[in-house]
C-alpha cells in the first residue's frame, strides 16, 4: 500500500492520490455511487466476516 494507506475498521484503505491532478468529474460522480471491496483467494474468512460486519454497521447507522 501506499503512503497514504489507513485502517479502517481493520480493513486496508488507500485514497486517491491528490497529486495526479487530474480533472476526472466522471469519476468524481460514480466514486459516490460505487463501493470497492477487496475480493480474491487473498482475502480470508475472518477478512470477509470483517468486511460484513463493516458493511452491515453502515447499513444501520445510515440516514434514510
Amino acid at each position: 500500500m501506499c503512503d497514504s494507506a489507513v485502517m479502517l475498521g481493520g480493513i486496508g484503505h488507500r485514497a486517491n492520490d491528490p497529486r495526479a491532478g487530474l480533472r476526472l468529474p466522471q469519476t468524481k460522480r460514480l466514486v459516490k455511487k460505487v463501493l470497492c471491496l477487496p475480493t480474491g483467494p487473498a482475502v480470508t474468512s475472518a477478512e470477509a466476516n470483517t468486511i460484513c460486519d463493516m458493511i452491515k454497521l453502515l447499513l444501520s447507522t445510515r440516514k434514510p
